[in-house]
């Protein structure tokens, strides 16, 4: 996780998620999210566009390539209970 958030700035802390913004594109946020190895990857349902998986502790981790923010998203969700999920949002700087 730390080498995918090098170069990434906090962002705003929500009640459930911690966000970060980093410099990329959606194949950037899709290079990320593979290179956490994740298990049983499956296409995100309703015809988004993005991927969803298993990472070897247990938590899910998914990415689309739109999210609310209106930009590509990797997102690791914790447990219930447990720490907040973990958003890093990708966008374009110029």
């Amino acid at each position: 996780m730390e080498d995918i958030l090098s170069g990434a700035t906090a962002g705003k802390e929500k009640r459930f998620s911690k966000q970060f913004i980093k410099e990329g594109d959606y194949e950037q946020a899709v290079d990320d999210f593979e290179s956490f190895g994740p298990r049983n990857v499956k296409k995100l349902p309703n015809d988004k566009e993005g991927k969803t998986g298993i990472l070897p502790d247990g938590r899910n981790v998914n990415v689309r390539k739109e999210s609310s923010a209106q930009c590509p998203t990797l997102e690791i969700q914790n447990p219930e209970g447990g720490s907040k999920d973990i958003k890093v949002r990708y966008v374009n700087k110029t």
